[in-house]
């Protein structure tokens, strides 16, 4: 299996891993990922891509950096869920206040 981007959430790309070997068969996967891939662009300073064009790659610091933005987008869509799911519940606790006359 061949992973052209990793998603937001470390949890899918486990659940790809896990695809490449079933039934006893052995598996492998090959993560491929662009150095303007959408997930580094929001997450990673502008230096550090300074950096990894004059280092290279090195292996340690591309897993370190993606992993880093992937727990990023992962903390804020975990805030957006709690957000909104705070909003619903008072938007319903004032629709069932307003319909008694109470609020």
């Amino acid at each position: 299996m061949i992973l052209c981007q990793l998603n937001a959430s470390p949890r899918i790309d486990r659940q790809f891993l896990g695809r490449t070997g079933r039934q006893g068969q052995p598996g492998s996967c090959e993560v491929m990922v662009a150095q303007d891939f959408a997930l580094l662009q929001r997450w990673l300073p502008g230096w550090w891509h300074s950096v990894t064009r004059l280092l290279g790659f090195r292996r340690s610091l591309v897993w370190a950096s993606l992993r880093a933005a992937q727990s990023a987008e992962s903390l804020t869509r975990t805030k957006q869920r709690v957000r909104l799911s705070r909003l619903a519940e008072n938007e319903e606790r004032d629709l069932n206040f307003s319909r008694w006359g109470l609020g």
